[in-house]
């Protein structure tokens, strides 16, 4: 883009704004007794596309804006949200104000009825702050979410509004705030029994299991291995072996249950969980100690935590 092409653009959309201010006017001299609206808003908008194509973002945010406002007193704040939504994306790198504005318009998509849009545009928010590696704005980042997934709710678009609470319980990750991520996770789990998904239903399981054990909640993870436990039974055993390790304190048969494709392919947030799942000290064992309660099992014909099918066969020792 050429300087002389910035130059022409900065000048017609400063002209625009001229012509708006004119229609904006009001003259008894020339019998003008009310502004016109109608003509002053084409201004605005044709000012912002000028200074957007000249990349000055300032001028056209405030072109907008001053449309915006136009179109609420015009009554039609669909067109008001618009123009304040693209006002918000041309300030990304202002997280403050970008958010601002992306409420405001998901407001205005709200009044209006559009509460697709309405939730679409937060969720777009979201993912603009979520790339951020400020913890402040992902905070803000799994507000928006939230608010976006109560929106889609209310529409009975359960899908997209799971697909929210997905990434909130992430960032909730990232921002190691373990006991919210979970209600978030317990929620999804929910509206994906209500759908009967079941390829969901033991993914979101999964996702449960591993961030209990992670908070060193067994009770919570056996609960959840209960609930999904009907989906599919191999996965069901793997899930079941990995909290018996736990309990148990064997960190070797943990560590190497995390690594098995159940956990490898799920989500990348809870896998890198799950890999980084520790036994806390006052439940690990030593060699003899897990050496013993290995033969303890196997005299009782209990499954042994790490091993997959369930009793022991006599075939199993040699």
């Amino acid at each position: 883009m050429t300087h002389e092409y910035k130059k022409q653009k900065q000048l017609e959309g400063n002209s625009h704004l001229n012509k708006a201010d004119k229609y904006l006017e009001v003259s008894w001299l020339k019998f003008k007794t009310s502004p016109d609206y109608d003509s002053a808003v084409i201004e605005y908008e044709s000012a912002a596309t000028c200074f957007t194509n000249a990349e000055m973002k300032e001028d056209a945010v405030k072109a907008h804006e001053k449309a915006a406002e136009l179109h609420i007193k015009l009554n039609t704040p669909y067109h008001a949200a618009t123009h304040i939504q693209k006002a918000a994306f041309l300030l990304r790198e202002d997280t403050g104000r970008c958010c601002a504005l992306i409420e405001k318009a998901s407001q205005l998509f709200s009044t209006c009825g559009n509460i697709s849009t309405a939730a679409s545009i937060l969720a777009k928010g979201a993912k603009i702050l979520e790339q951020t590696n400020d913890d402040s704005s992902k905070a803000t980042a799994v507000t928006m979410l939230e608010k976006a997934f109560n929106l889609e709710i209310t529409t009975s678009r359960t899908t997209e509004a799971i697909e929210h609470l997905d990434r909130a319980s992430k960032v909730l990750l990232t921002l190691k705030r373990f006991a919210e991520a979970r209600k978030f996770v317990e929620r999804a789990l929910e509206l994906y029994e209500s759908q009967h998904n079941n390829n969901m239903i033991y993914r979101t399981g999964i996702h449960l299991i591993v961030v209990s054990l992670y908070m060193d909640d067994i009770r919570a993870a056996e609960e959840a291995h209960l609930r999904v436990g009907h989906v599919d039974s191999e996965m069901n055993a793997e899930t079941g072996a990995l909290i018996a390790a736990y309990k148990n304190g064997d960190q070797s048969t943990v560590s190497r249950i995390v690594t098995s494709q159940t956990f490898v392919y799920t989500e990348n947030e809870f896998a890198r969980l799950a890999n980084n799942l520790k036994v806390p000290s006052h439940r690990l064992k030593s060699s003899d100690e897990l050496i013993e309660q290995e033969w303890n099992a196997r005299a009782s014909g209990q499954m042994v935590p790490g091993e997959i099918g369930g009793v022991v066969d006599d075939d199993d020792w040699k």
